[in-house]
């Protein structure tokens, strides 16, 4: 089996590598990962676990409001 995993491993170059790597994926998968490690840090910080929380600084993707889904734009054509 692998290494054990502590909560005081965990650092701010840890997660930007971390994002970095998923910076592909939707901006919902993005979303929806950043809110867990957020969510685990600052429960990791309020149990004291870490001294620190290393997702603080991290920011969420800026959202562009699309407007509903079955809005097309002037120039979009129908798929066929």
């Amino acid at each position: 089996m692998g290494d054990s995993f502590t909560p005081d491993q965990l650092s701010e170059m840890i997660i930007e590598d971390y994002m970095q790597s998923i910076r592909e994926k939707s901006p919902a998968y993005i979303t929806k990962s950043l809110v867990f490690i957020k969510m685990f840090t600052l429960w990791a910080y309020d149990k004291q676990f870490i001294d620190h929380d290393p997702a603080q600084s991290i920011k969420f993707l800026e959202q562009v409001d699309s407007g509903p889904k079955w809005v097309k734009s002037w120039g979009e054509k129908e798929a066929d």
